[in-house]
């Protein structure tokens, strides 16, 4: 296919898209079934365009694109709102990985810093929309057909009225609202209401932009790319002082609230004014402090110190030009007059000195690369005292009060930096930093995986029930609000919980009962199953209400 018949398609087939998306996104209700039609549409859409250009999309942009598409089929699976986000959250992140560097394999061999460039260009090349397909036109060419009158003139018209059609559509609304006869006639003309038009013909140009420019990332490879700022190159011995002095700040801190941080819930009963809440809530927050800072620090550690290629390279070239230079300077008779025999010596003799030097340092290289490596490795190790701590004050939330989904959520993100920090030493520590943003982003997505598959929503529910059961307290009202997704569990648990519980929680889940919004766009599964699950189910109202419906 040419360039031109390429650059049509896309210009169609990103309005196609900005016209289904219209549709299907102006929806009532969560995201669900009209995301996933949407992103199965864009992605069979690039796969066609590489199809057509004889250039099959490789395994690494392929699995990008089916992993997107997963998640926004997890979306239509799952109902409940905090993985709609992260899975659209994901579907979009994936997308854009996809297109960074114009649609080829990249993420294997790259670092956060190439990620973030990538990124930056996606949203630069959205942003643009059609601009970004503008190209200088080819020069005149003589016995080039000439181009039917009608054609030319077809082709201006048509291009006219499109460039009107913003300017017709805000000077009609406004005149429209100035003058009521002019309204009138207009709508005697035309029966459109310009008020309603006017939402769908902008949600279908920003949908329709954006695809433009995004498809102009996914078919365009850079020709340059952006060469991020080389390492400093600081010295090792430099870069582990500085690691030391976090470490004793860190080991200071540990020292001193070690009593907190490992009390439990002795610490908690006699302590006055601390409860279990602000004791959980404490070691959250000291979590996500101190691993959003320790990670970057880690990386940006391991880069200052690593050696420029480029400065690392310029001695060994000046050692090598500068026999040339010597020569270049001498006397032509002093040259003509030294035996080449000496001169053969002292070239090896220099080349014995610069090699004998070079050994000689490597084994102090070594050992500062080594230190580096442990004051690195002793911050993880704080980092980690940390992190237990705060997942022992979040179990004893948990044991006193009851599994919720911010605590889940948190629990796992705990769990996930863990496997960070790991994942960190195992790569960045032993020399292998490139390693390190794929395993981190194949363990989010894993992660993600996992949530799904587990449905956090019927876990909580079964969790809380069988602590009733075991005569702990339970919250059914907390019970009920949690979603569609907990609606099966609680219905299948119900006959094990107390009167007063069951009648309350068959109350609140009596909402499901009704009639579900007759939009398909938003049909989703886990909404399906739990109006199912109520259907033809006996919920008792709670004795006060019966009393009070009677009287």
């Amino acid at each position: 296919m040419s360039t031109i018949l390429l650059r049509r398609s896309a210009f169609a087939g990103a309005l196609a898209l900005g016209i289904a998306g219209n549709y299907l996104l102006r929806a009532p209700g969560q995201p669900a079934l009209n995301v996933l039609i949407w992103a199965v549409a864009g992605a069979s859409l690039l796969v066609w365009r590489r199809h057509v250009r004889g250039d099959a999309l490789r395994g690494e942009v392929l699995a990008l694109l089916m992993l997107a598409v997963a998640f926004a089929a997890a979306m239509v699976w799952r109902a409940a709102e905090a993985l709609t986000l992260m899975n659209l959250a994901l579907a979009a992140g994936l997308v854009t990985f996809a297109a960074a560097r114009g649609g080829v394999p990249w993420l294997r061999t790259s670092g956060v810093g190439d990620w973030a460039v990538g990124v930056v260009r996606v949203g630069l090349m959205m942003a643009a929309g059609p601009f970004g397909w503008i190209q200088r036109r080819p020069a005149a060419v003589e016995d080039r057909a000439p181009v039917p009158a009608w054609r030319v003139r077809t082709r201006l018209a048509v291009r006219g009225t499109v460039l009107a059609i913003p300017a017709l559509i805000v000077f009609t609304a406004l005149l429209g609202s100035a003058d009521p006869v002019f309204a009138r006639v207009l709508g005697n003309l035309v029966s459109i209401d310009i008020a309603d038009i006017l939402p769908h013909v902008a949600l279908t140009a920003i949908l329709a932009w954006l695809t433009l420019g995004y498809l102009r990332a996914f078919d365009t490879v850079p020709s340059r790319q952006v060469e991020l700022p080389g390492s400093p190159g600081l010295a090792h011995g430099e870069v582990a002082v500085a690691l030391w002095l976090v470490n004793a700040l860190f080991l200071l801190f540990v020292a001193i609230q070690v009593r907190y941080l490992f009390g439990g819930g002795a610490v908690v009963e006699v302590t006055p004014g601390l409860g279990y809440a602000e004791y959980a809530r404490r070691g959250f927050f000291e979590l996500v402090a101190v691993a959003a800072l320790v990670i970057p620090l880690q990386l940006i550690a391991d880069w200052a110190a690593a050696p420029d290629m480029r400065r690392a390279a310029a001695p060994d070239i000046e050692r090598a030009a500068a026999p040339d230079i010597e020569r270049a300077a001498a006397p032509d008779i002093e040259r003509a007059a030294a035996p080449e025999a000496d001169h053969a010596a002292v070239t090896f003799a220099d080349r014995a000195a610069v090699a004998g030097s070079d050994q000689a340092a490597e084994p102090a290289a070594k050992r500062d690369r080594k230190v580096l490596r442990v004051s690195a490795l002793v911050q993880l190790v704080l980092l980690a005292g940390i992190i237990a701590s705060a997942v022992y004050r979040m179990q004893l939330y948990q044991d006193a009060y009851g599994l919720t989904e911010l605590r889940l959520y948190v629990s796992v993100f705990m769990g996930w930096v863990t496997f960070v920090l790991l994942w960190l030493g195992a790569t960045v520590l032993r020399g292998r930093r490139q390693h390190f943003a794929v395993g981190a982003l194949a363990s989010a997505l894993l992660c993600a995986a996992t949530l799904n598959a587990v449905n956090p929503q019927a876990l909580i529910a079964r969790t809380n029930v069988e602590r009733a059961a075991a005569g702990r307290a339970y919250d059914p009202a907390y019970a009920a609000s949690l979603g569609a997704d907990a609606v099966p569990t609680l219905v299948r648990l119900m006959p094990r919980l107390a009167a007063a519980d069951r009648c309350i929680l068959g109350e609140r889940l009596g909402r499901w009962t009704d009639e579900p919004v007759d939009d398909w766009r938003t049909w989703n599964y886990g909404e399906w199953r739990a109006r199912r699950a109520v259907r033809g189910v006996f919920l008792d109202p709670c004795p006060g209400t019966a009393a009070k419906a009677s009287a």
